[in-house]
């Protein structure tokens, strides 16, 4: 019984980081920044790149939108403080499951359609 609070203690941090990343990017600004990052990724290979570029522009249109929709003054974002790293993570660990699950869904649709023009059928 020791053994599984163990395992639920070690864990339990780290679900709980996906989950507020989730929670974090689950709005219509992150379904949007994943549905884009589906439309350019081409295979899973690309799921680690597309994503970390995904969740750069999720943190600058979060940033930069009250700047540019209500007249906030324009600064940098803090890159040199932790909570922006720690926000980046949360970001990317929630973006890497949404666009996962997007992902796996195109290649469904795009399976039932068949592979395109140029790309042959292993």
């Amino acid at each position: 019984m020791d053994a599984l609070n163990t395992l639920g203690d070690f864990f339990n941090p780290i679900l709980n980081y996906f989950q507020n990343g989730f929670d974090a990017v689950n709005a219509w600004q992150g379904i949007v920044v994943a549905i884009l990052a589906v439309i350019v990724m081409r295979r899973w290979g690309q799921l680690l790149l597309v994503t970390f570029v995904a969740a750069l522009v999720y943190l600058l249109v979060e940033h930069f939108w009250p700047i540019v929709t209500q007249g906030a003054e324009l600064r940098l974002p803090y890159v040199t403080e932790p909570q922006f790293w720690h926000r980046l993570g949360a970001v990317y660990a929630g973006l890497l499951i949404i666009i996962a699950m997007f992902f796996a869904v195109k290649r469904v649709i795009l399976g039932f359609r068949g592979a395109p023009a140029g790309e042959a059928k292993k």
